[in-house]
C-alpha cells in the first residue's frame, strides 16, 4: 500500500516517543499517537508532516498534546506499534480503518 499523502495516526512505542520529544527522567509508560500526513516512506520508516502528538489514554482519559518543529519527522518502523489510515480528514473525528502494519 502506498502511504504517501495519506492522513494517518501512528502509534509509537513509549521509549521512542520520549526520545523524539527529548523527555528525560522518570515518567510513567503511556500511549503515544502521532497525527499527520505521510510525506514519504522507505524500507526504514516513514516521513510524516506532524499535526500533533497525543500522549495519554483516548476516549475520556487524560491527554497531553505536543507539537514539534520542524513538523516533518522521520519515524523508523521499529519505533512504530501500528499505523492507521484515516477515513476522513476531520481533525477531531478519529475514525480509522484497520491497521496496516
Amino acid at each position: 500500500m502506498n502511504l504517501k499523502k495519506q492522513r494517518m495516526i501512528v502509534w509509537l512505542l513509549d521509549g521512542a516517543a520520549k526520545a523524539i520529544l527529548g523527555l528525560k527522567g522518570k515518567r510513567p509508560v503511556t500511549r503515544w499517537a502521532v497525527i499527520g500526513d505521510c510525506v514519504d516512506e522507505s524500507a526504514h520508516g516513514i516521513w510524516i508532516s506532524v499535526e500533533e502528538i497525543r500522549e495519554g489514554e483516548p476516549k475520556g482519559g487524560r491527554q497531553k498534546y505536543w507539537m514539534v518543529k520542524p513538523n516533518v519527522c522521520f519515524f523508523r518502523w521499529d519505533w512504530i506499534i501500528t499505523v492507521q489510515i484515516a477515513r476522513n480528514a476531520m481533525r477531531d473525528t478519529i475514525e480509522f480503518q484497520s491497521a496496516i502494519r
